[in-house]
């Protein structure tokens, strides 16, 4: 879930020490190989699943404890036992480039709520907030971009917002961010 380009992605002077500058060139490629990996998105929502809930646990009771699931929670409205399958279900819609390179239908490149119409489970208030969370429209963007003013490669306002939003329907920006 802290990805490096989040954490490292800062504009950094040349250092005059060779450690330090052979340092601040790993913390520069980082975030490209965070973005450009090998990894899946399978690897991905394996791992955060794992950070939020294997090795949660044994911190609970302890200092500097956070609830993770009651901040997600209130910071989107969506439970993250519900966020994770609605992310990997959205994710399945994509899988099958190949086929849908050959298609013409627009409908084939994006995704919409009604795609989860068979969730009964999902509240078509969770799939608004959820969508609302992993899509951006072009103003939203825009607005993210100026605010963040991002350097060359940095990735996370396509990283935080992998869906382009239209008038309901949502396209992946690049497959790799979603």
């Amino acid at each position: 879930m802290l990805m490096a380009s989040q954490l490292l992605a800062v504009r950094r002077p040349k250092e005059a020490a060779p450690n330090l500058e052979l340092a601040r060139r790993i913390c520069s490629v980082l975030p490209d190989m965070e973005t450009n990996g090998p990894q899946g998105y399978h690897r991905r929502i394996a791992r955060s699943l794992a950070m939020c809930k294997r090795f949660v646990g044994p911190f609970r009771g302890t200092k500097n404890f956070f609830d993770i699931h009651e901040l997600f929670f209130d910071s989107t409205g969506i439970r993250l036992e519900t966020f994770f399958p609605l992310l990997f279900g959205c994710l399945s819609r994509f899988l099958k480039l190949d086929e849908q390179k050959k298609s013409t239908d627009l409908s084939d490149f994006g995704i919409e709520a009604d795609f989860f119409r068979t969730c009964t489970a999902v509240t078509p208030e969770t799939l608004a907030n959820f969508f609302a969370s992993v899509s951006a429209d072009a103003t939203l963007v825009a607005h993210e971009v100026q605010k963040r003013d991002p350097h060359h490669n940095e990735f996370t306002v396509l990283r935080n917002r992998p869906l382009f939003a239209t008038n309901g329907f949502y396209v992946p920006i690049r497959r790799i961010f979603v």
